[in-house]
């Protein structure tokens, strides 16, 4: 064989493995997303790879965190104690708007909080799960880049879902990006808000600012008659 064939059929063979090789990466990270939340796959909402807020202990969840092909092992932060503490990480595939984590009390796992790592909109939330108990909305962002959080509360069932409306819109859309989860041992609408406010007063305001589902459109012509109805 002629050495210079010989040297063009390596360079062909090397560049179809890089091909492979490339391919195999983008598959790789493909597979690293987490859709749990939409296939009920190992288990369901609130239960997360089998951590299930109030049942699962914290040796139990961070055996499973340290497992994950979702979860980059070197971001695992593990802070408090046994009696109150909680663990944070960063996904494999680039996360957004909230940080996850897990926080546990007296040795068993409260609440799950899932920033996702892929798109998700509250139509979708709702054709799963049906319309939310109840809705609350504050403001997020900055007075130059402000946009608006929309908080869908599942409590009874042990979930939440954050939403965030494109920058500078008061437009809650069925397309509106939901960009976390939360999960926690059911309880009622009031205890929820308890849960989340520490101060009563807080609580009380919030939960005067919820509302009952009613579907699309502008906030401030469907939900509330003006921003300065949310201002604490």
């Amino acid at each position: 064989m002629d050495i210079h064939r010989a040297v063009r059929i390596t360079m062909v063979s090397s560049l179809a493995l890089m091909a492979l090789s490339a391919l195999c990466l983008v598959s790789c990270r493909k597979a690293s997303v987490d859709r749990s939340l939409l296939t009920d796959s190992p288990c369901a909402a609130p239960c997360w790879h089998g951590i299930t807020p109030g049942i699962t202990s914290r040796s139990q969840a961070m055996a499973v965190l340290r497992d994950s092909p979702y979860i980059r092992q070197d971001s695992l932060r593990e802070r408090g104690s046994e009696e109150l503490g909680g663990v944070t990480w960063q996904w494999s595939g680039q996360g957004r708007w909230l940080q996850p984590s897990i926080s546990w009390r007296n040795g068993v796992v409260q609440e799950i909080t899932l920033g996702l790592t892929y798109n998700l909109t509250v139509e979708e939330i709702v054709n799963k799960f049906g319309p939310p108990e109840a809705l609350g909305v504050a403001p997020g962002g900055t007075p130059e880049h402000w946009y608006w959080i929309i908080n869908l509360y599942y409590p009874q069932r042990g979930f939440q879902f954050k939403a965030y409306t494109r920058e500078y819109s008061t437009l809650f859309e069925p397309s509106t990006e939901v960009g976390g989860a939360l999960f926690f041992v059911p309880v009622s609408l009031e205890e929820r808000i308890a849960d989340i406010f520490d101060d009563p007063a807080i609580a009380s305001r919030a939960l005067s600012m919820m509302r009952p589902w009613q579907g699309y459109g502008d906030l401030f012509e469907i939900y509330y008659e003006s921003p300065q109805d949310l201002e604490q």
